[in-house]
């Protein structure tokens, strides 16, 4: 595969490749694309969980909360977020 990239995109990866954060323009474009595969497939995900969430509201299938059980709700989620990244 050949690929012809505009000029400021050329001489970003020149810039990376030569300060060493890559070995070689290969590596540094295989890189984004990888993450661009990566992204597109969360986007993918996400996608699909809003489709489902809308689906229940249409069929009435959700949970009515006031104000202070969110935050209790949220308030939690928080707390095991925390103490799930601490190990």
């Amino acid at each position: 595969m050949s690929i012809t990239l505009p000029e400021p995109l050329t001489k970003f990866i020149q810039e990376k490749v030569q300060s060493g954060e890559f070995a070689s323009a290969d590596e540094a474009i295989c890189q984004a694309v990888q993450l661009w595969h990566d992204q597109q497939q969360i986007d993918d995900r996400h996608a699909h969980a809003i489709t489902e969430g809308l689906t229940d509201l249409e069929q009435g299938d959700y949970s009515d909360y006031d104000t202070r059980e969110l935050r209790e709700f949220f308030g939690a989620l928080s707390e095991r977020a925390v103490q799930q990244s601490r190990g």
